[in-house]
């Protein structure tokens, strides 16, 4: 799991603990270890990172810099709790077919001490790209999983999972629905329902200023 899903989970488990279980009580769940600062996994690289760490609660720090200085594990076990019970990297590397693990594209560089044999799998749950902005960091994404050979060098495979109907999705159920008029919101391109619509029933776009009475 990545730190920071891992972090969250800890902030609402404070809040709603019987709905949020313990995640160090998992034996299928385990928390990325991400190496930082000296990048040697050293114990005092993850005291400036809440998330990192794991720590929901640092206690005040007075009693925390003296638990680092005497390394009072009694203290620091729960307060780092992704230090002491989280999966580096080199044990992703010797046993790859034993992990999924949680990355997104801002996790990409992880890769260079993960490892992943060739021909890994890689399952994003992510929506299409819609700007320019997007595209160009799923291309960047795809370079990287070319580059280590994930996916056989196919790229990103995409089936839509999110909350919104994909844009054929969405055209079908029109189709399927067969409305005398269809007014395209929450869209940037209303051109497009014009164009694959406009000869099976009235398309009227919205106009800023503009009443559409119905």
């Amino acid at each position: 799991m990545s730190p920071k899903v891992a972090y969250l989970w800890s902030i609402l488990r404070t809040v709603e603990p019987h709905e949020w279980p313990e995640l160090s009580q998992s034996e299928k769940v385990r928390v990325y270890l991400k190496r930082t600062e000296s990048l040697t996994y050293s114990l005092a690289d993850y005291s400036k990172s809440k998330h990192l760490a794991g720590c929901a609660e640092w206690g005040n720090s007075k009693e925390m810099r003296e638990a680092f200085l005497s390394g009072d594990s009694e203290y620091l076990k729960p307060r780092l709790c992704h230090y002491y019970d989280g999966v580096k990297a080199y044990e992703i590397a010797d046993n790859p077919s034993k992990y999924i693990l949680h990355a997104g594209y801002f996790d990409m560089n992880e890769l260079l001490d993960v490892r992943p044999p060739q021909g890994s799998v890689f399952i994003r749950a992510a929506t299409e790209p819609f700007s320019d902005e997007m595209v160009l960091d799923e291309r960047k994404l795809a370079n990287w999983l070319d580059f280590f050979g994930i996916n056989n060098g196919a790229g990103i495979h995409r089936e839509h999972v999110s909350g919104h109907a994909s844009g054929p999705d969405l055209l079908q159920f029109i189709l399927d629905v067969e409305p005398g008029v269809v007014i395209p919101i929450h869209t940037q391109q209303p051109d497009v329902f014009e164009r694959e619509l406009g000869d099976r029933c009235e398309v009227v776009s919205p106009r800023l200023g503009t009443t559409i009475s119905f």
